[in-house]
């Protein structure tokens, strides 16, 4: 690519050779040939003209003249010169939220949800299971207000399974029941 008296960005005569036979296949070109349409194409990118030989496919990019390519090059610039500009303005009926949702909020909002599906489908919870998970679990570490991860050995070496009805490890039944004997409301 070289540069005229105008500063207008003009193709060298090898990359106007190598566009017209990468997508013309044939004999090489005339130097006359080569000579118009470096003038044709003048002010265009090599880059760009071999984007719009490509995107006008390979039957209609052989028989494509500068003119052709010059305004698919245009057309290309002139979108993407729309897409830039566009700005998608945010929704005035919507209100940002202040702070993020903490992930404690999803997890109320699940147990509701879980909740109101037993109780549309008419199963009973296991009260013990709602016990046991107000404390976590000395077996497998799980926090208080989620199930027990389904481990039967831990890192020490020691072996314990879930029982079978309530789905958390006895340890952890046995220290719900010793911190809270009263057997309340699940928190």
């Amino acid at each position: 690519m070289r540069t005229t008296q105008d500063d207008q960005v003009m193709l060298s005569a090898d990359e106007v050779r190598a566009l017209l036979t990468t997508f013309r296949p044939g004999p090489m070109p005339a130097p006359s040939t080569v000579a118009a349409w470096r003038q044709a194409l003048a002010g265009c990118a090599f880059g760009a003209c071999h984007a719009a030989l490509t995107a006008f496919g390979p039957t209609k990019a052989r028989y494509a003249t500068p003119a052709e390519i010059v305004a698919a090059i245009h057309t290309a610039q002139a979108a993407k010169d729309a897409r830039a500009a566009e700005v998608i303005p945010f929704p005035r009926d919507r209100v940002r939220p202040s702070r993020p949702t903490p992930p404690v909020d999803y997890a109320r909002a699940g147990a509701r949800g879980i909740e109101r599906v037993y109780a549309a489908m008419g199963w009973q919870r296991n009260p013990e299971r709602a016990h046991a998970q107000r404390v976590p679990c000395p077996f497998c570490r799980a926090p208080s207000g989620t199930a027990c991860r389904p481990l039967t050995r831990n890192r020490a070496g020691h072996t314990e399974r879930r029982d079978a009805s309530s789905l958390t490890h006895p340890s952890r039944l046995d220290r719900a029941r010793a911190e809270h004997p009263d057997r309340g409301e699940r928190l």
